[in-house]
């Protein structure tokens, strides 16, 4: 009986737990959509005032970035808590790391108004670490910085050594502060909850925290290391994260340059990309892209249709096929083994790219396991696709 009541009360607390999550996502959710909708229609209302459409459109492309934000911090949350995400370790410039973070907030510091200081204190600066989720973090962190900060205000972002190096561990410490609005010491105690919000005058008009901190605490935590918070309002943010990182010895104190690693794209002009993808305005998108770079484009809207284009094209007529993966008629796993199954081996070769929602890594697996040569994930971006693309035709 009391097992029962215990079961029966967890049950409740998880209703109620479920319940606000649904609640507050529907929030954030509808939140960037009003300002889409909106928009949209004031665009629609008014196509001939060239100053309210450039702003309307600005307006358009930062809710979207905000919508994907958090469609992708749930999905990513989702999956973490399945036990699905991996960490994916490389080697690391600590002090490169630092100087690419500058870079990147640098210019929306100074149009925030914001004086924005960046250190990296490191003997041993070449690590191994997972960039990827170590970049999420600090942006995360950084991001929540700047909105919290009034214009004259000051966001550090710092690494150093926290210690000395013990089992070809270097203990590093990575902060973020500023001089914001700060926290009441009873919303730190659960700031890393979902959709946890501080709720004060202060900060009303500024948008909530999402899922974001409770993201950034699992990350933290997959990757081995601790995040704490110190607040107080009306006086400032600071987060810190330690972490172990493994210590990578450098060969005759040499590391790759940018110029190095530059990618050429003079490879793109005449080449010929089939883009497989079932939705018109994503197919118009990408395909301007390319056409942009030089590429020249041919179409096809399902996966049968691809096959039956490489079939009766010419050896070396593709130089690559985007492929959708989720489509109608035939999916773009089952339309890339049907590819690499053709008889004539220079159509068999075809470079193959999916070009998918699906931006998890067992997706990534499953793309190459069905023999795909690379992975963009969507909404697309033009970088992206160009060094992704440049990678494999180089």
């Amino acid at each position: 009986m009391h097992e029962q009541v215990i079961e029966q009360e967890t049950l409740e607390v998880e209703g109620r737990e479920k319940h606000a999550f649904l609640f507050n996502m529907s929030h954030d959710i509808r939140t960037p959509m009003n300002a889409i909708m909106g928009f949209a229609d004031m665009i629609a209302k008014n196509p001939g005032d060239e100053q309210l459409v450039r702003r309307a459109i600005d307006k358009v492309k930062r809710s979207s970035e905000v919508l994907m934000k958090l469609l992708g911090e749930v999905l990513e949350l989702s999956h973490m808590e399945n036990g699905e995400v991996e960490v994916e370790l490389s080697e690391l410039d600590l002090k490169q790391f630092a100087t690419q973070i500058r870079d990147v907030y640098e210019l929306d510091m100074q149009k925030a108004g914001l004086n924005f200081v960046v250190s990296c204190e490191v003997q041993e600066r070449t690590v191994l670490a997972d960039k990827g989720k170590l970049t999420q973090i600090c942006m995360n962190l950084l991001s929540n910085a700047k909105k919290f900060t009034l214009p004259g205000g000051v966001v550090t972002f710092g690494i150093w050594q926290n210690g000395e190096v013990a089992n070809g561990k270097l203990p590093c410490r990575i902060c973020v502060k500023d001089t914001g609005i700060g926290m009441s010491e009873e919303f730190q105690k659960h700031v890393f909850g979902i959709f946890e919000r501080e709720q004060n005058s202060t900060n009303s008009g500024v948008e909530g925290c999402g899922i974001g901190f409770t993201l950034i605490q699992k990350l933290t935590k997959l990757m081995g290391g601790t995040i704490t918070v110190h607040s107080a309002l009306g006086h400032g943010t600071e987060f810190t994260i330690d972490i172990g990182l493994d210590v990578l010895i450098e060969e005759d104190g040499k590391h790759s340059s940018e110029n190095e690693n530059k990618i050429s794209t003079d490879c793109f002009c005449g080449k010929r990309v089939l883009v497989v993808e079932d939705n018109e305005l994503n197919r118009e998108i990408i395909s301007e892209i390319l056409k942009e770079e030089g590429f020249l484009i041919e179409e096809a809207v399902n996966g049968v249709e691809a096959i039956d284009k490489v079939i009766h094209s010419r050896d070396g007529y593709f130089d690559l096929i985007l492929m959708d993966i989720q489509m109608p008629v035939m999916d773009g796993y089952k339309a890339t083994r049907e590819i690499r199954r053709m008889k004539e081996p220079a159509l068999a070769r075809i470079p193959i790219v999916a070009l998918t929602a699906n931006a998890f890594e067992e997706d990534k697996k499953k793309c190459f396991a069905a023999g795909m040569n690379g992975h963009i994930e969507k909404p697309v971006n033009s970088q992206i696709i160009r060094n992704t693309l440049a990678n494999i035709l180089s």
